[in-house]
């Protein structure tokens, strides 16, 4: 995430669990590619920065397969309680997707927890409507940041590639050598796009064999201007 947005992502969860009195607050990101959700920013004690969640699991992965808040009265005894969220002192919860034109991008939650799991019972506060039309709306607010952020982030990669195509035809009209050519190519690539290792092969005529033609490595340039 870059900085600003997880700023602004830190701001929104606390001032979600403010305005709705509650004791933590917990935001998730859906990672496509992966097929899961991440809590990227928190407000509480309950340490759960950094948990990753299934789709269809837990309170968090559920609201994100069904699209709809849910509410859970105490998570402890919730029959589809997570084994990955095996935090005993979690008890109520109220979950809203994060949804930009309808794609998923990931959950807000708000929990209550006790201090000590051994502590006294205490009346478990149950989350009501209100709350969640309050949810609803931060949630707005957090998926329209992380959608401007995603295109915003989808905007400066197509400039460095366009600049890397530059940038590498622009040299290559100086390199007479297909070898020097490609050595520039990779060391391109590792600049631009902070690639610890570019490589790339030649395959034969014949369809059986391939040689390495360029390598870049670990900021170590290559040969790219010493054939011509």
């Amino acid at each position: 995430l870059q900085v600003d947005l997880k700023d602004l992502l830190d701001v929104i969860a606390t001032r979600t669990a403010s305005l709705l009195g509650s004791r933590g607050t917990a935001i998730f990101l859906y990672n496509e590619s992966q097929n899961n959700l991440e809590v990227v920013a928190e407000n509480g004690a309950a340490r759960l920065k950094g948990m990753k969640m299934q789709i269809g699991s837990g309170l968090a992965g559920r609201v994100a397969q069904t699209r709809k808040a849910e509410t859970v009265k105490d998570y402890r005894t919730w029959e589809h309680h997570s084994p990955m969220a095996s935090n005993s002192r979690l008890t109520s919860m109220a979950a809203v997707p994060l949804l930009h034109r309808g794609s998923l991008v990931g959950v807000l939650m708000v929990f209550e927890y006790l201090d000590d799991p051994d502590q006294e019972e205490a009346p478990i506060r149950a989350f009501t409507d209100k709350d969640v039309e309050l949810l609803n709306f931060f949630s707005g607010i957090a998926a329209s940041a992380v959608h401007n952020a995603s295109l915003y982030n989808e905007t400066r990669q197509r400039l460095d590639q366009l600049e890397l195509l530059y940038q590498t035809s622009l040299a290559s009209t100086q390199i007479h050598s297909q070898k020097a050519i490609a050595q520039q190519i990779v060391e391109s690539m590792e600049h631009f796009f902070n690639w610890n290792t570019a490589t790339i092969w030649l395959l034969a005529e014949d369809n059986r064999q391939v040689s390495m033609l360029a390598h870049a490595s670990l900021g170590l340039e290559g040969a790219a201007l010493q054939e011509h």
